[in-house]
Order: structure tokens, then sequence, then C-alpha cells
């Protein structure tokens, strides 16, 4: 790649949210069931993580650190199976913010190219073999899923047995790479984005920033990391159900210009 795939992220998050210093959060959807606690458990673990939220989030109630149970949308496709492809590939991505960045294209773009999504996460001469289908898994498993809106989605992390450090880290790569697939096409530029999708991409560019987290309640770490990632499954849904009327009034080709 010829630019640098953080600064290319960090650049496409900017430009989509130039109102993320001033965020409220995100406004309750009938889609979004879980959107009260994700939102008060946002606040909490990003006070602990990047500092405080400028807009005021509340704190966590006692809903907010109960158990979630996050569903498996990838049954076949395992992160470190993602990992190990990349590193054979000598890709230099993150395999959270691959996926990211696959799922913000996809939000946009429902036909987006397996072939250009590989243009971006591998150097030109890394070829997956043939015979491995984890990144084609990962590619049809993903855009199924978003398609069906049943809200079995879910975005690409470390399971439960890594460390919180590492799984924040993911967290935080997915929704990177997630803001530099939605504003690589440059259609969410020429396009006015609902009001709803605006929030959640000034959500995830705040989530995107994440640091380390500290030792001390960790149970609550957990239960508010947990509520976190909902609220980001539950937001891309919503995104690409939002973006639904766009996408049919202004159709747009897989292939980049």
């Amino acid at each position: 790649m010829s630019e640098s795939w953080r600064w290319r992220s960090a650049r496409f998050s900017s430009f989509i949210c130039p109102t993320v210093a001033t965020s409220s959060s995100m406004r309750r959807s009938r889609r979004f069931s879980s959107a009260s606690t994700a939102v008060r458990a946002l606040g909490s673990f990003m006070r602990r993580t990047i500092g405080p939220h400028p807009g005021g989030i509340n704190e966590p109630s006692a809903a907010a650190t109960a158990d979630v149970t996050i569903p498996a949308m990838h049954p076949s496709v395992a992160f470190d199976d993602v990992a190990r492809v990349l590193e054979d590939g000598s890709s230099g991505v993150h395999p959270a913010e691959a996926h990211g960045a696959l799922c913000g294209a996809l939000c946009l773009r429902p036909d987006y190219a397996y072939a250009d999504w590989l243009e971006e996460i591998l150097p030109d001469a890394a070829v997956p073999d043939s015979g491995d289908q984890t990144l084609p898994s990962l590619y049809a498993g993903s855009r199924a899923v978003l398609a069906e809106g049943e809200m079995d989605f879910a975005p690409l992390l470390p399971d439960d047995e890594s460390d919180l450090a590492s799984r924040v880290e993911s967290l935080a790569a997915w929704c990177q790479g997630f803001l530099y697939g939605f504003g690589a096409s440059g259609l969410a530029a020429r396009i006015p984005l609902p009001a709803d999708v605006d929030e959640v991409l000034a959500d995830l560019a705040r989530i995107s920033q994440a640091g380390a987290v500290g030792s001390e309640a960790a149970d609550v770490e957990e239960a508010s990391y947990a509520e976190l990632v909902e609220f980001v499954r539950a937001a891309v849904q919503l995104v690409y159900d939002e973006l639904d009327a766009l996408r049919r009034s202004q159709p747009v080709s897989s292939h980049r210009h």
C-alpha cells in the first residue's frame, strides 16, 4: 500500500466525523433495543481509556454492567486464522481493522468486490493460497449477514480468552478500519447522511481512539467492553439499514475510480 493504513484511517475518520469532539450519544432507534445501556457503557468505558466525553454521557447504571451475549457471526472464521493469513501475506493491517474496512465499504456499497478488499489489505504480490478459504469466507459471511438485517452481525475480534487490553485494542482498530472503508469510496461525501448515521460515525471515531485499560475493577471493565461491542454490533447494522434507501437511489459501482 502506498500510504500508511493508520494514517489513511485517521484521515477519513476526521473527514467523515468533523463533529466527533462534540458528539452526543446515539439517539434511540426501534432497531437498536440496547442503545441506552450501550451508550452508558460507552461513557464509562471511554472515560477510563481516553478521558471524559465532551458530550457528558451519563454514568452507567446496573443494567449497563449486565451480561451481554454477543452472537457468533463467523463460526467458521476465527480471528487468529485471519491474523495468520495477513501475516503470511506480509500485511501490516490489523485483522480487526481489515474486517472493519470491509464492513464500512459494504455499508455504502453492498456490491463491494472481494478483489478490491484484498487490494486494500494485502501487498500487491501477496495472493492468498487458493485453497485457503479464510478471507473468502469472512467476505461472503459479512456481506450476507449485513444484507439479511437480522441483527446477527458481529465485528471480528479476539475471543474472550484473550486479555482485555488486546480486545480493546482490536475493537479500536475495527472502528478505525470501518471509518476508512466507509470513507474510501467517496460516496459519503456526495450524499446527505441521515442524522443517526452521522452520530454512529462520530461514536465509532471516538471508540477508535480507545487506549489501555486499567487493571482495577476488572469485572466492570469486562462488562463495559461487552456492552461496547454490542453497541458497535447494533450500530453498524443500523448504518447499513439506514443507508438502504440511499443505496437504491444512488447505485455505486463496486470498482474504485
